[in-house]
């Protein structure tokens, strides 16, 4: 480890001897330990650990009233909580697209979601034959999207949790048309 510092490399001594010191107090035994001593040695090295931990984090000459490891806890949590509610949810669905827009493309959705009921095979199959979409070549199979990735209504429906898995679902009219729907699997809240 590389020190520029002289003060953050004896901060960082005393830190680590000061942890030493406890272990091999730890292993001696009961009747020998000094619990007063070694409260008041931790007690020496916190406090000359203090001004450091404590210190304003500076940027860009600007002080910050934040010690860098608040900065730095803000920052993970920061980071835990995106990760926890956008990067985390995800679904893997397959869809039949109809671009026509008019009523009639929704009766004929409506009529081929009571054919296919909920059976994943059928409902390929019905994609590859009639989806309009590129992805008819995969039998209507997006893979795996986050929430955010397809049109708003489409998403939705996907990312709601009432909506069942396994089960055709729709028909939802988006700016491309109408879609039946079929998640396969979809990440919890």
């Amino acid at each position: 480890m590389m020190f520029t510092n002289k003060s953050l490399k004896f901060r960082t001594c005393l830190v680590v001897l000061s942890m030493m010191s406890f272990l091999i107090q730890t292993a001696v035994s009961e009747d020998d330990f000094d619990y007063e001593k070694q409260r008041e040695e931790l007690k020496k090295a916190r406090d000359a650990a203090k001004p450091w931990f404590l210190r304003n984090l500076e940027i860009g000459g600007t002080k910050i009233p934040i010690s860098p490891v608040t900065g730095l806890i803000f920052s993970v949590l920061f980071i835990n909580l995106f990760n926890i509610m956008f990067a985390s949810l995800w679904a893997e669905a397959a869809h039949i697209l109809i671009e026509d827009p008019s009523s009639n493309t929704k009766k004929m959705l409506e009529a081929m979601k009571k054919d296919i009921d909920d059976d994943y095979k059928r409902f390929g199959d019905y994609a590859a034959k009639y989806s309009q979409c590129p992805s008819k070549k995969v039998k209507g199979d997006l893979g795996r999207f986050k929430s955010g990735d397809m049109a708003p209504p489409f998403d939705k429906l996907v990312f709601n949790p009432k909506s069942p898995l396994e089960t055709t679902l729709g028909p939802v009219q988006t700016q491309f048309g109408w879609h039946l729907i079929f998640i396969r699997a979809r990440s919890k809240l």
